[in-house]
């Protein structure tokens, strides 16, 4: 098991326990169970970076993520990543940043990202759409924001510049 990996499975364990050790009134075992379950079910994912680099969705377990839906042919996706690029660079750091493209070629995604500069995200080629059905997008463009404690909030659609800054602000609030 390489280092990363072995970090990634430490810190799931952790957040589990954390998850279902901590006593609130009103609250029995059970529900602590099923709460961490579901923490835990947010990161069952993985997939493979567009320099090729298998990512596992536990990496992210509790980082402040925004993770970006989007397709190499849309023009509206095309538009938004220089927000994207400016996200990330104004939050690195704090937040996580992640581009999930589908709905083409990996070679037309790797041009995407030559085209717009956004080389420094980590983007994932989800070809088969399995990472799209895992956080419910239907469409492109789409973002998944996604608190340290593995709650998301999902916008679907593009959002503006000052929007997308609002949202990840709110995301770093509720982390």
């Amino acid at each position: 098991m390489s280092k990363r990996s072995w970090k990634s499975l430490v810190a799931a364990i952790g957040l589990l326990l954390l998850f279902s050790t901590i006593s609130t009134t009103g609250v029995n075992a059970t529900e602590h169970s099923k709460a961490a379950k579901k923490v835990a079910q947010v990161y069952a994912f993985k997939g493979t970076t567009l320099t090729d680099i298998k990512f596992i969705g536990n990496e992210l377990a509790g980082k402040p993520t925004v993770i970006w839906f989007w397709a190499p042919w849309c023009t509206i996706c095309r538009a938004g990543a220089p927000d994207i690029v400016a996200l990330e660079k104004s939050f690195k750091g704090k937040v996580k940043v992640i581009g999930v493209a589908g709905l083409a070629p990996v070679a037309d995604m790797k041009q995407f990202v030559a085209d717009t500069k956004s080389s420094k995200i980590t983007h994932l080629a989800d070809t088969d759409g399995a990472i799209w059905l895992h956080f419910k997008v239907p469409a492109q463009p789409a973002f998944v924001f996604l608190n340290s404690k593995g709650v998301l909030t999902r916008q679907i659609g593009a959002l503006s510049k000052s929007d997308l800054f609002k949202m990840t602000r709110q995301l770093l609030k509720k982390s």
